[in-house]
Protein backbone atom coordinates (compact mmCIF):
# COMPACT_ATOMS: atom_id res chain seq x y z
CA UNK A 1 0.00 0.00 0.00
CA UNK A 2 0.86 2.96 -1.16
CA UNK A 3 1.66 6.53 1.49
CA UNK A 4 -0.72 8.40 -0.46
CA UNK A 5 -3.22 5.64 0.66
CA UNK A 6 -3.06 5.81 3.75
CA UNK A 7 -3.96 10.15 3.45
CA UNK A 8 -7.42 10.73 5.03
CA UNK A 9 -9.47 12.98 2.79
CA UNK A 10 -11.91 15.27 4.03
CA UNK A 11 -15.48 15.21 2.20
CA UNK A 12 -16.41 18.25 1.45
CA UNK A 13 -20.29 19.24 0.10
CA UNK A 14 -19.28 20.55 -2.81
CA UNK A 15 -22.49 23.06 -2.33
CA UNK A 16 -21.72 26.30 -0.43
CA UNK A 17 -24.75 28.03 0.09
CA UNK A 18 -28.10 26.81 -0.08
CA UNK A 19 -30.39 29.17 -1.48
CA UNK A 20 -34.29 28.11 -1.76
CA UNK A 21 -33.71 25.81 -5.09
CA UNK A 22 -30.49 28.15 -6.14
CA UNK A 23 -27.24 26.05 -4.79
CA UNK A 24 -24.06 27.91 -4.76
CA UNK A 25 -21.53 25.47 -5.20
CA UNK A 26 -17.37 26.30 -4.15
CA UNK A 27 -16.33 26.70 -7.85
CA UNK A 28 -18.28 29.39 -8.33
CA UNK A 29 -17.36 31.25 -5.54
CA UNK A 30 -14.15 30.74 -6.81
CA UNK A 31 -14.29 31.99 -10.35
CA UNK A 32 -16.14 35.13 -8.89
CA UNK A 33 -13.60 35.35 -6.60
CA UNK A 34 -10.91 35.35 -9.20
CA UNK A 35 -12.70 37.42 -11.28
CA UNK A 36 -12.98 40.53 -8.61
CA UNK A 37 -9.71 40.33 -7.63
CA UNK A 38 -8.30 40.25 -10.81
CA UNK A 39 -10.51 43.31 -11.82
CA UNK A 40 -9.68 44.99 -8.46
CA UNK A 41 -5.62 44.10 -8.99
CA UNK A 42 -5.40 45.35 -12.93
CA UNK A 43 -7.42 48.51 -11.80
CA UNK A 44 -5.04 49.32 -9.16
CA UNK A 45 -2.01 48.94 -11.53
CA UNK A 46 -3.50 51.44 -14.11
CA UNK A 47 -4.16 53.73 -11.70
CA UNK A 48 -0.54 54.10 -10.58
CA UNK A 49 1.01 56.88 -13.48
CA UNK A 50 4.53 56.03 -11.91
CA UNK A 51 4.48 52.69 -13.26
CA UNK A 52 3.73 53.40 -16.90
CA UNK A 53 5.90 55.66 -19.74
CA UNK A 54 4.96 58.80 -19.87
CA UNK A 55 3.05 58.55 -16.63
CA UNK A 56 0.12 57.96 -19.42
CA UNK A 57 -1.27 54.18 -18.26
CA UNK A 58 -1.92 51.55 -21.62
CA UNK A 59 -5.62 51.62 -20.92
CA UNK A 60 -8.63 53.53 -19.27
CA UNK A 61 -10.66 52.55 -16.24
CA UNK A 62 -13.60 52.25 -18.55
CA UNK A 63 -11.95 49.57 -21.29
CA UNK A 64 -11.01 47.35 -18.06
CA UNK A 65 -14.57 47.35 -16.57
CA UNK A 66 -15.22 45.97 -20.08
CA UNK A 67 -12.59 43.37 -19.62
CA UNK A 68 -13.83 42.09 -16.95
CA UNK A 69 -17.34 41.32 -18.96
CA UNK A 70 -15.06 39.67 -21.42
CA UNK A 71 -13.08 37.51 -19.06
CA UNK A 72 -16.42 36.02 -17.55
CA UNK A 73 -18.09 35.32 -20.56
CA UNK A 74 -14.52 33.50 -21.44
CA UNK A 75 -14.69 31.87 -18.13
CA UNK A 76 -18.22 30.43 -19.22
CA UNK A 77 -17.93 29.71 -22.48
CA UNK A 78 -14.54 28.16 -22.07
CA UNK A 79 -15.90 25.64 -19.13
CA UNK A 80 -18.26 24.73 -21.27
CA UNK A 81 -16.53 23.80 -24.13
CA UNK A 82 -13.68 22.29 -21.61
CA UNK A 83 -16.20 19.89 -20.30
Amino acid sequence: MTPLALLTYPDIDPVAIHLGPVAVKWYGLSYMAGLLLGWWYIRNLVSTPRLWAGNKPPMTLERIDDLLLFMTFGVIIGGRLGQ
